[in-house]
């Protein structure tokens, strides 16, 4: 299955926090992997909106800041203000 290691990591990471594991989570964590370029939490946003529609921004934003603690994400700020995130390759 595409991306099953970045999924169970996830999935781990939520389990050792005590946080659910859900299909929202595992759909933004799939789409901001096919992500080609850095993605703010808007973008990220708008793009899993079309697959998912009902998945809100406070979703997006907060399982981007969980894919960072899990060492899934790097958070990147640029001169424009924004903070976008990248994928943390191993």
């Amino acid at each position: 299955m595409k991306y099953e290691t970045e999924l169970t990591a996830l999935a781990d990471y939520l389990d050792g926090m005590g946080l659910k594991h859900t299909k929202q989570r595992d759909a933004i964590l799939i789409t901001f992997l096919e992500s080609e370029e850095h993605v703010s939490a808007e973008q990220l946003y708008q793009q899993v909106r079309k697959e998912s529609p009902n998945v809100g921004y406070t979703t997006v934003y907060r399982t981007l800041k969980l894919l960072v603690d899990a060492g899934l994400a790097q958070e990147r700020r640029f001169d424009d203000g924004l903070t976008r995130y990248e994928i943390e390759h191993a």
